[in-house]
């Protein structure tokens, strides 16, 4: 809820305060390029804005769940939310977040040369080099979560098994309280009374 209101306050909230910061500090310079004169800064600003306001407040609510059941550490290492976040704002530094170094480096030279390599088109021919970017980066997003999700299964390891049913519960009883039927067979057996007649 917090991070709904200022992006990264969920995270501080969360204890993951240099996440908060970082989120917060380009969320303002996104912010600020939004008012910018120059009509391409201002597209990127507004991408900025949007992303890391919606990165906020879902990284703030999962990392809750989190925390509650303890994967917290696991997740912190290879966290898929910020795996996609990067991929969508960059050229690929997804992967590098993941240790993906050779997928990241392709990725991102064939992205700047596709960028700045191709001559300046106007109209309808630079309005499909720009609807390519954004889904070759919405597919880059949604790789970097698969990847990120694979990494975080292997670092959790197998789920536990479910009880078999029909299977009796545990006892609850430590182990060191005997249970009924093994204190009446190690109760001791009452020796016979030897009783002796007294010598007149």
């Amino acid at each position: 809820m917090l991070s709904l209101l200022v992006p990264g306050a969920g995270q501080f909230y969360c204890g993951e305060t240099g996440r908060g910061w970082i989120t917060l500090g380009f969320w303002l310079l996104g912010l600020l390029c939004s008012f910018w004169s120059r009509e391409g800064l201002r597209g990127t600003g507004i991408i900025v804005v949007t992303v890391l306001w919606t990165f906020s407040f879902l990284d703030a609510y999962f990392t809750a769940i989190e925390i509650n059941r303890g994967q917290h550490a696991y997740v912190n290492v290879q966290n898929p939310r910020v795996a996609v976040t990067l991929n969508l704002l960059t050229a690929g530094f997804g992967y590098f977040y993941l240790g993906e170094r050779a997928k990241g480096t392709v990725i991102f030279v064939a992205t700047q040369l596709v960028r700045f390599g191709l001559p300046p088109v106007t109209g309808y021919g630079g309005g499909v080099v720009s609807l390519a970017l954004i889904v070759a980066q919405m597919l880059m997003g949604a790789d970097a979560y698969r990847v990120a999700r694979l990494q975080l299964k292997e670092a959790l390891g197998p789920p536990p098994e479910p009880p078999v049913a029909g299977t009796s519960k545990a006892s609850r009883i430590p182990g060191f309280v005997p249970s009924t039927s093994q204190m009446q067979s190690t109760s001791p057996v009452p020796s016979p009374v030897i009783t002796c007649d007294r010598i007149p």
